[in-house]
């Protein structure tokens, strides 16, 4: 299947480190500014090393592979990864303060309208 890092950003708080160009993200802020990815035929093309597979949410793709959902929301899981295959869970664990930032401030204002 891939990866679809418009799916997977979109709702990410990890979108605000990122500036978009011509199917390319780049980071803006943080830990490893200045590097790039894409995705390319659902595949993570990227220059930024490991820290991608967080920032694109291919990580958690990769676990939900791997692993089997148990307990009572093992149906929940079933029903997002049929209906959105594509999708990861985008996390910057290296940046905490600089996705704090766009968190407090959305709560005040609206986070893609700004």
């Amino acid at each position: 299947m891939g990866i679809n890092l418009e799916l997977t950003l979109y709702p990410s708080f990890v979108l605000s480190l990122f500036h978009y160009n011509n199917g390319t993200y780049v980071k803006a802020a943080g830990i490893k500014k200045e590097c790039k990815m894409r995705a390319e035929d659902g595949y993570l093309v990227t220059d930024c090393g490991d820290e991608a597979l967080y920032w694109s949410g291919a990580w958690f793709m990769d676990l939900l592979d791997s692993e089997e959902p148990k307990g009572s929301i093992s149906w929940l899981v079933d029903l997002l990864k049929s209906q959105y295959p594509m999708l990861g869970l985008a996390v910057d664990p290296h940046d905490p303060l600089h996705i704090l930032i766009p968190i407090f401030l959305s709560q005040s204002t609206s986070y893609h309208g700004n």
